[in-house]
């Protein structure tokens, strides 16, 4: 599945209903353009985004992707501080 832009977050109306499976992206790969990842549930999904998510950065709960009744959406792991 490839992803090329940011449909929303997860607390917009038009998702709430719908099963959420998770994307992990770490802290510091927030800000790049590319990405291959698998989804919690084993989707191999590939986002590719414009140049103003080198500014704005993914966030937790945006959503990549829609089916019918499934969403994928960005979680970022909790991680220690330096």
């Amino acid at each position: 599945m490839l992803c090329e832009q940011i449909l929303g977050t997860l607390s917009d109306e038009q998702f709430k209903n719908l099963k959420v499976d998770y994307v992990d992206i770490e802290w510091h790969e927030a800000f790049k353009k590319l990405h291959r990842k698998t989804s919690q549930s084993g989707i191999e999904v590939g986002i590719k985004l414009d140049n103003d998510i080198l500014t704005r950065g993914l966030r937790q709960g945006d959503v990549l992707a829609m089916n019918e009744d499934n969403v994928i959406a960005v979680n970022i792991p909790k991680d220690k501080a330096l």
